[in-house]
């Protein structure tokens, strides 16, 4: 099956059209949005970002991704660990 988002009153708030959806630690409630994106894999082994209206926002196909803090995400693509900003550009650890 795919993956999507229901709203608070269990309705569909985002189609479920995705292949995984990554959960963080150490949120109670296993919020899958962290700073207003959440990380979804789009095709498989393909994971990008996608905002509250399921629309992505950043589409780099990254290996594996983790969630947003302080306004950086950790990605890991073409063998390489490296921090992106929400505009999806390297801000550390970029060569």
């Amino acid at each position: 099956g795919k993956w999507g988002f229901l709203n608070r009153d269990l309705e569909i708030a985002i189609k479920p059209v995705f292949f995984n959806v990554n959960f963080f630690k150490p949120d109670p409630y296993r919020n899958a949005f962290n700073e207003g994106l959440a990380n979804v894999e789009t095709a498989p082994g393909q994971w990008n970002y996608i905002d509250k209206t399921g629309q992505i926002t950043i589409k780099e196909d990254f290996a594996y991704t983790k969630g947003f803090k302080g306004g950086e995400a950790e990605v890991y693509k073409d063998g390489k660990w490296y921090f992106i900003n929400k505009a999806g550009k390297c801000v550390k650890n970029c060569e």
